[in-house]
Order: C-alpha cells, then structure tokens, then sequence
C-alpha cells in the first residue's frame, strides 16, 4: 500500500506543476529567422530539457516519499544510493545546458 500511495503521490505532484501562461506576443524585431531546421533542433532540445528536468523531480519525488516511509536500515540505503542521484542530476542538468550554450552560438553564427 505504501508503494502505490508514493507513486501516487508522485504523479498528483508531477501533474501539479503544470502552469497555463497567457503570454503576449513580442512584435518583430527584424531579426533574421532561423531556418526550418534549427526550429525542429530548438523544439527537440526544448523537449529533452523538459523531460530530463521533470525526470530528475520525479526521482527526488519519489526518493524524498520512500525516505520518509522507510525503517532505519532501509533510510541508511537510501542515503548511500541519494549520491548516485545526484549525481544524476547534476549530468542532467549539465548536458542540457551545454547543448543549450551549443544552440545558441549555433544560432549567433547562422544570424551573422
């Protein structure tokens, strides 16, 4: 029963932080637009970004909730397998920023 009210409790948080925005439009700045490629390359590194991030919530989500329900022994192993998480972590949020960084001059060189 413990098991399915954290992955419960999981999924209600992760569904939970999604957040409608009603943005106004920037008007053209006439800069030059990117190709039909870098568009697809942008909203593919946008989608991995989101993913990896909404990933690495869910573990510490579902880590955080186990810890809480667990005995002594069993929080002594969460701890030592929290490092390979953040680890983890870190990776993902490293790789998405460098490919982000990458994007950009990607993007500064085409426009020149």
């Amino acid at each position: 029963m413990k098991k399915v009210m954290s992955l419960v409790l999981t999924f209600a948080l992760l569904m939970s932080m999604t957040a409608t925005v009603f943005a106004i439009p920037t008007p053209n700045t006439g800069k030059v637009s990117t190709s039909g490629m870098g568009n697809v390359a942008s909203n593919a590194l946008g989608f991995v970004q989101w993913f990896g991030y909404a990933l690495a919530v869910g573990m510490l989500l579902y880590i955080g909730i186990k810890y809480m329900m667990a005995s002594a022994n069993e929080k002594a192993d969460l701890k030592k397998g929290s490092i390979n998480y953040v680890i983890g972590a870190i990776l993902v949020a490293a790789a998405s920023a460098i490919v982000g960084i990458i994007t950009d001059i990607g993007s500064k060189i085409t426009e020149a």
